[in-house]
């Protein structure tokens, strides 16, 4: 399983300090939520989700984050 942020408007993946990818491999796995969350409220990010990648797309599991460093 790997650990992603997206941007719940634009539908892309955090690859880095203000880098984007709209390709999961290329995004940064963040290997854990609490680290996800980490990164969302130090670069205070705005309309996030984490998301929970497993091998097989079909079983991915967004989680929306609400609160900090979200409207």
């Amino acid at each position: 399983m790997k650990v992603f942020l997206r941007s719940t408007e634009t539908g892309q993946f955090y690859a880095g300090p203000d880098k984007w990818t709209g390709d999961h491999a290329e995004a940064h796995d963040f290997q854990g939520p609490d680290s996800a969350l980490d990164t969302v409220s130090q670069d205070k990010l705005t309309a996030m989700e984490v998301v929970m990648h497993f091998e097989e797309a079909a079983f991915d599991l967004p989680l929306k984050i609400v609160g900090v460093g979200s409207p």
